[in-house]
């Protein structure tokens, strides 16, 4: 028994084996998001395993079960196509009969409105979303409604709620603004007084501090000289000014003495020049009020502050009985002259001092000075005394006694206000150190080859030839096995760019070199769009491109649109690109119902190209401006099978027009910065908030089959179709990229996503101002939104300040002050260049540091020209880190709001009215590929002989489709034990065309690939999880023979080529057999050789060895193809069909044929051949 014989007996024993089944079932339900029977069970009978469509897969239940009928619209025959297409006639014939309980569900439904008219749809609102607009509405209660609809011209209370949305968002980012600058400029000083300028001279005059370089040239200069004012400058000058008493205290408020002065010793003699200000009572000029006057006028002018007492100077002066001195509410009086020399009495000259008491403090408070107290607040507070008295006693304290205020400039709260901005800034440094750390990697890896299936991706939207050759050349020159790539290039429209002279599809396909006579059905595809634009057509090519001695294997999906569509036909944008192929892997995974444009999809990824779909694990996504490093693809899948809990994965992109004017120079360094710090300090954390869609690798699945990139989850997150608030905008509209990552890390938190320096790939950036504008507003806000969702993923790497979390809110809080940053920046400059002689060291040491580390970086690197594009960042960093920023935060509500408006209906409900009109779900037919190759079945048995025999007389004037034509395809005998079945070459081309044609429409084309790859390789079926062996695409002339392995079941007559024979020697004479035939058939011959029974006999029994019978009593091969001559020769070929020869011979043997079935189905094909 040779190999394949023995896997087929082997499967077959396994799918009726009950602790196999048991044993998937399990694995099944622990590792998979689908039901176990759900069309996944590789074991499963086809009664035991129903379709699966999981509810709500791909946003609408509705499309489970039947499919309904077409749209109300006058599209019918558009969405369904012409004869000549499947739906309309055969691949869903049942289209327009519904069943009773579809029809009953119509019946129900409402008419579906058409374009131009309106659909209403009541869409709830979460609690989350409620208070959000609690605050939106708190914060922008002021601005009325009627102010933005006639002078904001915003009429649609969508677009209003948007801007009020917006204001919000800009309070709360000025406020955090506000908060940084409060830390920075104003919280330090608050908490903490610092020392006054050095610059100035300064005076003291009773504890309080005044300039005395702004008042010296005001004084009296024709009196005093200004040098001998200013020769006071840093001294005490309390001495030069006596004080009337009586005017500054009032005792214990009964009043004292004019005559009273403050000490009885000879001050004058301390201080000559203070005659000149002296006016109390007992000179020839009194005048009370003058000392408070002056000081008053001192205050508000010229006052800097107040004298500084540390409570340990403080401590020291009371503890050694030097001074009476002691802190009362924060500040420091000095009570020593009065305790030691009391106060005085003097009159004027030529009369008596007066019997007054000349103490006019109270006992209790100087006794509270004499004892060692530093603080005495508690002990002032708790004396019993008259309130009057007391307060009366307080002013004569700070009028006469105060000598400064306490300096807690050493305190905790003066050391947290000095080193919190220094912990921050540490901080700050510190990430930027491990960004340093991360970036460092000094080890080039050199991975050996794979040979894992890859799909990779290239949205095309209005790229020039030049750029969309560039890309399609760099994918094609990869140095990775061609067979095990797939150019998978989405055209997002029928537009013609600016500067080109005709679509991009057809540009695409001219670089392709597809032929330009060929035009295939285009067929029906769900979309993102408004209402009915869900609705999409689209036309798919397949064949091969050879570039740079490669020749890969490529799908292009053009989407052109309703016939309906006027403006940008079939154009719904670069998420719904991705999303054709997401949705199309899905379905693919969980073997669900398909859109006639996936299962077109199907067929050519299969039967045309040759590899099962299923097999493909990873999907490299880039965009149509972007060209990849040849090693790039096979270092990233390497990372991929080292780490197998990576689900995605991007390289460094840098700029391939960096010398294009001093827009691009200006980006060259941050492109270079934002990859190799950033990214890869969030690959520690295994975490990258932002996997760019021009450069990515996805993970579509794991190895024990648990969908990732095309899970449920990610289909139904990133597949939303209704985009009416602000914040579902910025997300979907402005960043689909990141928010894709942000789907990842949302939904598979056990998962990481890296980059890795070893991948390599140039785009092209805006070149323009205004490009480079509306670029980085995008990016901008998208950012900022993507942040705050990711801040709410509750499981994120690390803990505290050492967590993914943290760096996610330093990165969203550095984004909202990046204007402030700027500005402090500038402040630092000025202080610099101005004389001040405040230089902040310390914040210029960290931004040394910052770009000390980046510089390291690309000196580490070899990229010694990054100095210079250095130089031209630092000089955009104003434009690029304020102008920018503000920009975008005030531009959040500028894009499109399309044909939806949002209303409020009864209580409050929110309303979604759609001008499109509302989408019909049935408007597109869905099948299950098992379905379809079902009906095949079926439709081939019944179809009459007379018929079978017209069309093989009249298949060279028909344009073969996989859909296009009545086919007759026989599943092989092992169908029921096998997933699927992929026709045989010879079974596709069905119009008699060049074999290498590799457009659709055609039954399949034959791919030419280079000659020596005859070698198979072993590998796991990613659908059963069993050993298959895929052989290359060389046959032995070079042409790609469809092998067991790559189509998952043993081809009809792969098996009978001999292994030194030419193919076409072998296939060429079968080409009218399998699915129609391409060749003109005369009348039915009567007789078959004995060397044509042997071979049809190995045909049918599948791959070369006998499969048993599962009926007993048939008789041999020779004796059943002798009986089926002689059923056609008695028959009237324009009724009869090859179910009822099948009926006629199991009533001849008295049993049913089984297996036989797809041996007698040949055997009528052979016998009208």
């Amino acid at each position: 028994m040779n190999d394949a014989g023995f896997r087929q007996l082997e499967d077959r024993l396994r799918a009726v084996d009950e602790d196999e089944q048991r044993k998937y079932q399990e694995k099944a339900a622990v590792q998979g998001t689908a039901d176990t029977f759900a069309g996944n069970d590789p074991y499963g009978m086809p009664h035991q395993s129903p379709t699966y469509y999981p509810n709500g897969a791909h946003g609408n239940s509705s499309e489970i079960g039947g499919y309904g009928s077409p749209n109300q619209e006058n599209e019918s025959k558009s969405y369904l196509g012409t004869d000549r297409y499947a739906p309309s006639r055969n691949m869903f014939d049942s289209t327009g009969k519904p069943s009773d309980t579809e029809k009953e569900a119509l019946n129900h439904d409402d008419a579906t409105p058409g374009r131009g008219e309106t659909a209403e749809e009541v869409v709830p609102e979460s609690s989350l979303r409620k208070k959000w607009l609690i605050l939106v509405w708190s914060l922008t209660f002021y601005v009325p409604n009627f102010a933005l609809t006639y002078l904001g011209r915003m009429k649609r209370p969508d677009v209003r709620l948007a801007w009020r949305e917006k204001l919000a968002i800009n309070i709360v980012i000025w406020f955090c603004c506000a908060i940084a600058v409060f830390v920075i400029a104003i919280m330090g000083n608050l908490i903490c007084p610092k020392d006054g300028d050095s610059n100035n001279m300064l005076v003291a005059i009773r504890g309080e501090v005044f300039d005395l370089t702004s008042f010296a040239p005001l004084h009296y200069p024709s009196v005093v000289p200004t040098k001998a004012v200013q020769s006071y400058g840093g001294t005490d000058a309390t001495n030069l000014f006596p004080v009337q008493v009586s005017a500054l205290c009032s005792g214990n408020g009964n009043g004292i003495s004019q005559y009273i002065i403050q000490s009885g010793a000879n001050t004058t003699s301390l201080e000559p020049n203070s005659v000149y200000h002296d006016f109390r009572a007992s000179t020839s000029d009194p005048r009370p009020d003058w000392y408070f006057q002056q000081m008053y006028y001192l205050r508000y002018n010229y006052r800097r502050g107040f004298m500084g007492k540390t409570p340990k100077e403080i401590q020291s002066l009371s503890r050694n009985g030097r001074k009476s001195i002691a802190i009362l509410d924060g500040s420091v009086y000095d009570l020593t002259d009065y305790i030691t020399v009391g106060p005085g009495i003097k009159t004027p000259t030529g009369t008596s001092p007066p019997s007054v008491d000349s103490q006019f403090m109270s006992p209790d408070i100087v006794n509270s000075f004499n004892k060692v107290l530093e603080v005495i607040t508690d002990k002032f507070n708790a004396l019993n005394m008259d309130r009057n008295v007391k307060e009366a006693q307080r002013i004569c304290l700070r009028n006469l006694f105060f000598v400064g205020k306490v300096d807690n400039r050493q305190s905790a709260k003066c050391l947290f206000a000095q080193y919190i901005l220094l912990i921050f800034s540490m901080m700050m440094v510190s990430i930027i150190g491990f960004k340093f750390l991360a970036a460092y990697n000094s080890v080039k890896l050199e991975p050996e080859d794979h040979e894992k299936f890859v799909i990779i991706q290239i949205p095309c939207y209005t790229e020039g030839e030049e750029s969309l050759r560039r890309a399609i050349d760099s994918i094609t020159q990869l140095k990775y096995d061609d067979k095990r790539k797939l150019l998978f290039i989405v055209c997002d429209g029928m537009i013609i760019g600016s500067g080109n002279d005709r679509p991009t599809p057809r540009i695409v396909l001219d670089i392709l070199g597809s032929d330009p006579s060929q035009n295939p059905e285009a067929l029906s595809v769900l979309s993102l769009g408004e209402g009915a634009k869900q609705h999409n057509m689209a036309k798919v090519y397949s064949g091969l491109y050879e570039s740079g001695g490669h020749v890969v294997p490529y799908i292009v999906l053009a989407k052109c649109g309703t016939p309906t569509e006027r403006s940008r036909p079939g154009n719904r944008g670069k998420r719904d690109s991705q999303m054709m192929l997401m949705r199309l892997f899905n379905r693919v995974h969980f073997d669900a119902p398909m859109s006639p444009c996936e299962l077109e999809l199907y067929h050519q990824i299969k039967n045309v190209i040759g590899v099962n779909p299923a097999f493909y694990e990873y999907a490299l996504m880039i965009d149509a401006d972007t060209t990849v490093d040849k090693f790039s693809l096979n270092r990233m899948i390497s990372a991929m099978m080292h780490d197998s809990r990576i689900i995605g994965l991007c390289g460094e992109t840098s700029l391939s027009n960096a010398r294009h004017s001093w827009t691009t120079m200006m980006q060259v360094y941050e492109y270079f910065i934002s990859h190799h710090l950033s990214k890869a300090f969030e690959s520690l954390f295994g975490s990258v908030t932002c996997l760019p869609g021009c450069f990515t690798l996805y993970r579509l699945r794991t190895n024990e089959h648990k969908p990732l990139l095309v899970s449920n989850q990610i289909i139904d997150a990133y597949s939303v179709n209704r985009v009416d608030t602000l914040h579902m905008k910025n997300l979907l509209h402005l960043g689909e990229d990141r928010y894709l990552t942000t789907l990842l890390l949302k939904t598979f938190p056990s998962f990481k996503t890296t980059f890795i320096q070893d991948a390599y790939a140039k785009t092209i950036a805006p070149d323009e101002w205004a490009i480079l504008l509306s670029q980085r507003r995008r990016w901008i806000n998208s950012t900022i939104h993507n942040l705050a969702e990711l801040l709410m993923i509750e499981r994120l790497c690390g803990f505290c300040c050492f967590s993914m979390r943290f760096v996610v809110f330093i990165d969203l809080f550095s984004t909202l002050i990046q204007p402030v940053i700027v500005a402090y920046l500038a402040y630092l400059l000025y202080l610099i260049g101005s004389k001040s002689g405040l230089v902040p060291t310390t914040s210029l040491i960290m931004i040394a540091a910052i770009y000390g580390l980046q510089a390291l970086i690309f000196i580490f690197h070899r990229k010694f020209e990054h100095i210079g594009w250095m130089f031209f960042y630092l000089l955009a960093i104003p434009i690029f880190s304020f102008l920018i920023p503000v920009y975008s935060f005030w531009k959040m509500d500028d894009f499109s709001w399309g044909n939806t408006r949002v209303v409020l209906g009864e209580a409050g409900k929110k309303m979604v009215i759609h001008e499109e009109g509302k989408f019909d779900p049935s408007s597109i037919p869905l099948k299950t590929w098992q379905e379809y190759e079902n009906e095949l079945w079926e439709r081939g048995s019944n179809q009459s002989i007379g018929a079978i025999i017209a069309d093989k007389r009249n298949a060279s004037a028909k344009e073969a489709s996989l859909y296009g034509q009545e086919t007759s395809y026989d599943p092989p005998m092992m169908m029921p034990y096998s997933r699927t079945h992929s026709p045989g070459l010879n079974e596709l081309n069905q119009d008699g065309r060049s074999l290498l044609s590799g457009y659709p429409g055609g039954g399949g084309s034959i791919m030419l690939m280079p000659p020596g790859g005859n070698g198979g390789v072993g590998y796991m079926d990613p659908m059963s999880g069993r050993a298959m062996s895929v052989h290359s695409y060389g046959g032995a002339q070079g042409m790609m023979a469809p092998n067991r392995g790559m189509n998952d079941s043993p081809s009809r007559h792969a098996s009978f080529i001999p292994p030194n024979q030419n193919m076409n020697s072998v296939m060429m004479p079968n080409m009218g057999m399998g699915m129609g035939g391409g060749s003109m058939y005369g009348p039915v011959p009567g007789f078959m050789n004995a060397q044509n029974v042997e071979s049809l006999s190995r045909r049918g029994s599948g791959a070369g060895f006998p499969v048993p019978n599962n009926r007993t009593g048939l008789p041999s091969d020779e004796q059943i193809i002798a009986d089926i001559q002689a059923v056609l020769a008695r028959a009237d070929l324009n009724t009869i069909t090859k179910k009822g020869v099948r009926q006629e011979l199991e009533s001849m043997y008295g049993t049913e044929l089984g297996d036989k079935k797809s041996f007698v189905n040949q055997a009528i094909e052979d016998q009208l051949g």
